[in-house]
């Protein structure tokens, strides 16, 4: 709902942003609006002044944006796309939105994309600004080893590790055959980590148990090791051996009596 109401508020911005009136005319939704590859974006009419501004982050069309005079920053946004499924992010985390001015290193404007909403009071856009929106409180997780969907993953604050290993599909538990058994161990090294894992544990205890807190640039790996068990071959190669060593004891002991 929450983005629902972000991309609806934002679409609705971006119509009244793209009509100008009077005595240029209706600007429709689609003339005088040209984009081309690579990310660049111009929405003006012809002897418009242009404003270009550029937009990075969680939105589905970060570029460059060169915008008439009736753009706002919700204008640009709408036309940006604000989403925070850009990449494989769960969690719920916090979508930040920031402008910066050429030559300055603190944002002029900063607020929760859904303040901006609430209240879309912001500065308006100048020639040379960078529109930011960025999601708070990520951390980036890489799931290797013996899972169904390996890979890195970006996740929000109210995730945990078993999350983690749960969007990348769990272990892999493929069938076993009669008499062979599987070890299933979790591991997790942190950033900075010299070899050793911050956490090894059984798949087991690490369902059951307190999963570890999440943080940027863990990598959390699965490894699985079958053991076979004994089979036919194996109890045979055993019988045989304590056959001889029987047949041996007996020969031993004739030797012995034989001797006396």
């Amino acid at each position: 709902m929450r983005r629902l109401a972000v991309l609806a508020f934002l679409a609705a911005s971006a119509v009244a942003s793209a009509q100008p009136t009077g005595e240029r005319g209706v600007l429709g939704l689609l003339e005088g609006r040209e984009a081309t590859p690579g990310g660049y974006f111009y929405n003006a009419l012809p002897g418009q002044p242009v404003t270009r501004v550029y937009v990075w982050g969680r939105v589905l069309r970060p570029g460059v944006y060169d915008v008439g005079p009736d753009f706002d920053l919700g204008g640009v946004l709408s036309m940006a796309g604000v989403s925070s499924e850009r990449t494989p992010l769960e969690g719920e985390p916090q979508l930040m939105l920031r402008l910066f001015r050429p030559g300055q290193t603190d944002p002029v404007y900063e607020a929760p994309v859904e303040q901006f909403v609430a209240d879309p009071s912001a500065p308006d856009i100048r020639y040379g600004d960078v529109i930011a929106v960025e999601a708070e409180g990520v951390a980036r997780v890489a799931v290797i080893g013996a899972v169904l969907r390996p890979g890195t993953y970006e996740v929000g604050p109210t995730f945990t590790s078993r999350d983690a290993l749960a969007l990348a599909g769990g272990p892999r538990l493929d069938p076993l055959e009669a008499g062979v058994e599987r070890t299933t161990t979790v591991l997790i090294y942190r950033t900075g980590g010299e070899g050793e894992p911050d956490y090894r544990g059984t798949l087991q205890s690490f369902l059951t148990g307190s999963a570890p807190a999440l943080m940027d640039g863990d990598v959390l790996e699965v490894e699985t090791r079958l053991d076979p068990g004994w089979s036919t071959r194996d109890y045979l190669t055993a019988a045989g051996v304590v056959t001889s060593g029987v047949i041996a004891a007996v020969q031993l002991y004739r030797f012995v009596i034989s001797g006396d």
